[in-house]
């Protein structure tokens, strides 16, 4: 399953930053000297990520991408008028932070990815969570009853039945125990389905319907 898992890691950069001008762009850092005005260093770096300015100082961060360690934050400062970069270099407090955000969804998505089962009412429910990035949904309703005349004698029997199912992409914004996972259907449309953890071991609230893990699975 930890192997599988690591294909819904590339979803789970958002959370951390997105890395500015493709793999490896953090050698560019190499081409930044003191005086370059901001425009000339977005033209080397591409966009930034945040910007913040106080007592004449504005920091830029970049997301840069570094081989082998990933999406690596870089705060570049700019200052005077017109403006011109002064200093620059890694984050790495937030780098840090970063890669700890990172565990927390790899732990999220090993114990959330799978088969869900739920059944309440009278509608039965599945969820399938891919380690690929890809989901499926099926709903299936089902009712039934009885007409009777004024001596209590069945006099109709009446049944119905309703289905639902659904396909497409998923990723996760969360801890093990509770979150969001954003679902990008194959018809174009979106939402986000909540979960949140219950008194009941393999159990979870997901969108408030009592649902349990079939299979480490998905299908």
């Amino acid at each position: 399953m930890r192997a599988k898992v690591g294909f819904v890691l590339l979803y789970a950069v958002a959370l951390v930053g997105c890395a500015a001008g493709g793999f490896n762009s953090a050698q560019r850092t190499a081409q930044l000297s003191p005086g370059m005005s901001y425009q000339e260093v977005v033209a080397l770096l591409g966009e930034p990520s945040a910007s913040a300015s106080q007592n004449g100082r504005r920091t830029v961060t970049f997301w840069l991408h570094e081989a082998w360690r990933g999406n690596v934050p870089y705060d570049l400062v700019f200052t005077g008028q017109p403006e011109r970069l002064d200093s620059w270099g890694e984050n790495e407090a937030e780098y840090a932070a970063s890669q700890e955000r990172l565990g927390e969804v790899a732990q999220a998505l090993e114990q959330i990815a799978g088969r869900w089962w739920g059944y309440a009412g009278s509608t039965e429910r599945t969820l399938g969570l891919c380690a690929d990035g890809t989901y499926y949904t099926s709903r299936e309703s089902s009712y039934s009853g009885t007409s009777s005349d004024a001596g209590g004698n069945e006099v109709m029997a009446w049944g119905a039945a309703s289905r639902g199912n659904g396909e497409g992409r998923w990723t996760i914004s969360g801890s093990a125990q509770s979150g969001s996972i954003h679902v990008q259907n194959s018809d174009g449309g979106s939402g986000n389905i909540t979960y949140q953890s219950i008194n009941d071991p393999g159990c979870l609230s997901i969108d408030g319907n009592t649902m349990c893990r079939s299979s480490a699975e998905c299908r």
